[in-house]
């Protein structure tokens, strides 16, 4: 039997188990906090508005990005590719790109296009792969 002083002890212990539930209470791919890509420069932004190509969607709880389910390459200005420049992908959970020449295979979501000399990615289409 629980004695008078071990009451807050329990009260303390129930708190901590309610917010370590809560924590765990979304399910794996709920997406959260709003971001966007900036493909440009190959990073996941969570402030302010795109002013370069970007896609818009949510962060999961990994942190990995999430496009939007009707989302495709906004502010997109098509360059046109230079002999140097690398045809490939950008992973959009990561903004991480790939050659073409890699043995990997994309993962979708993707965004088809090449990095220029700058280091810069560049799409070639609007549309996201899924």
């Amino acid at each position: 039997m629980a004695t008078r002083a071990s009451y807050p002890r329990m009260i303390t212990l129930r708190v901590l188990l309610l917010l370590v539930l809560s924590l765990f209470s979304l399910p794996a791919g709920a997406a959260t906090p709003r971001a966007w890509v900036d493909l440009e420069a190959r990073t996941i932004v969570k402030d302010g508005p795109p002013k370069t190509a970007s896609v818009m969607g949510s962060l999961d709880r990994d942190g990995h990005f999430v496009p939007d389910a009707d989302a495709a390459v906004e502010h997109l200005a098509v360059k046109a590719r230079q002999g140097d420049d690398a045809p490939g992908w950008l992973e959009l959970a990561t903004a991480t790109f790939h050659r073409d020449v890699e043995a990997v295979r994309p993962r979708a979501p993707y965004v088809k296009g090449f990095r220029g000399k700058d280091g810069r990615f560049h799409a070639t289409d609007a549309r996201i792969q899924r």
